[in-house]
This record gives C-alpha cells, sequence and structure tokens, in this order.
C-alpha cells in the first residue's frame, strides 16, 4: 500500500489546519453580505401621509375623523360640536348625512 498517504479510518477526521476555520469564516461572510445586499427596505412614504395614518391610529378601530364611534351608531353634529346618536338626539342644523339626503332629495324633486 504505497499510496503515499496514511490509511484513515472511518469517522475519523482530517485536519485542514487553518484553512478550515478560514473556509467557514469567508462562507459566513458572503452569506452575510448577500442578505444585506437584498434586504427588502419599506417603501418611502410622504410625510403627510405618515401623519394621517399615526393620526388615524390613535383614533381606535370603527372611528371617524372626528373620533365619532360609528360602529354604535355615533356621528359628528356641528351643532353642538359633539357625536350623537341621531334616533335618540337631535343636531340643530342636521348632521351632514341629513344636509346631504335632503341636498340629494330637493334636486330629484326638480328634476
Amino acid at each position: 500500500m504505497g499510496s503515499g498517504r496514511a490509511r484513515q479510518l472511518y469517522g475519523q477526521e482530517t485536519s485542514f489546519g487553518l484553512w478550515g476555520p478560514l473556509l467557514a469564516a469567508l462562507v459566513v461572510a458572503a452569506f452575510c453580505f448577500i442578505a444585506w445586499l437584498t434586504a427588502a427596505k419599506p417603501p418611502d412614504m410622504p410625510e403627510v401621509v405618515a401623519r394621517q395614518v399615526r393620526h388615524d391610529s390613535a383614533l381606535g378601530p370603527n372611528r371617524d375623523q372626528r373620533g365619532c364611534l360609528q360602529a354604535a351608531g355615533f356621528v359628528w353634529c356641528e351643532g353642538t360640536g359633539s357625536c350623537i346618536r341621531p334616533w335618540k338626539e337631535s343636531c340643530p342644523g342636521g348632521t351632514e348625512f341629513c344636509r346631504q339626503y335632503c341636498k340629494d332629495q330637493t334636486t330629484k324633486i326638480r328634476a
């Protein structure tokens, strides 16, 4: 058996010396560099949109721009400056929905 190499038993490792750890570090560094290059970045949002999102999220779910809880039937009343339930409380001057509905009805009648 003059092959010039020492015979190796099953499971016995050969020593790579300094090349093994250097190769492992190089592979890890390449992986990190590729991950850094391909990392997903959020799209740039205009400041107005970012401010609007923060404003709306502070109101909570099912609330309109003025903070009225729409899921409970509340709507904004300009006359009182508060949220009301139109079937329980009156609104001097009517709510925005009522004014728009009356305007549409009078337009239909005139047409």
